[in-house]
């Protein structure tokens, strides 16, 4: 190769880099919700509940946490293995795809047990109940940065 085509070669890969680490940083800011308001929205939401219905929920969310605090750890080793390969003297794509997957199918993970707690309490709720879940919800998404404030 001549040494132009090198130099751009060279600051491609330089440039992809960049891309899969920002790509990776966006992965690393989306955990549990967090409400605007520094609270729990898992707590905010069991307070929506009936009084009789709050201890059960509350176990629950408890359990929420439990389920997910394993998954939190294989995210953060693949997370950390994945930086460990970006910055290794060579480049394995391959390496790098593997880790994104399991970074990808522990956000899944966690996202779909939420739903399912989420689901379960919006059973138990009245339209307002839902609306104002809806709310929580949707603010603890906007805190995440996931959604921009009213483009919902």
């Amino acid at each position: 190769m001549t040494q132009p085509v090198k130099l751009i070669f060279l600051l491609s890969l330089m440039l992809n880099l960049v891309l899969a680490g920002v790509m990776l940083g966006q992965f690393a800011r989306r955990e549990m919700p967090v409400a605007p308001d520094g609270g729990d929205p898992l707590g905010q939401i069991v307070a929506l509940l009936p009084a009789d219905r709050q201890a059960e929920f509350t176990a629950r969310a408890e359990a929420l946490r439990a389920v997910n605090e394993p998954i939190r750890g294989e995210i953060e080793a693949a997370r950390s293995a994945a930086i460990g390969i970006m910055t290794a003297e060579q480049f394995d794509e391959a390496a790098y795809e593997a880790e994104t997957k399991k970074l990808q199918s522990g956000y899944r993970g966690m996202k779909k047990n939420m739903a399912a707690f989420v689901r379960d309490a919006a059973r138990e709720l009245d339209a307002s109940g839902r609306a104002r879940l809806a709310e929580i919800m949707r603010e603890a998404s906007w805190r995440r940065g996931k959604c921009n404030k009213g483009n919902h």
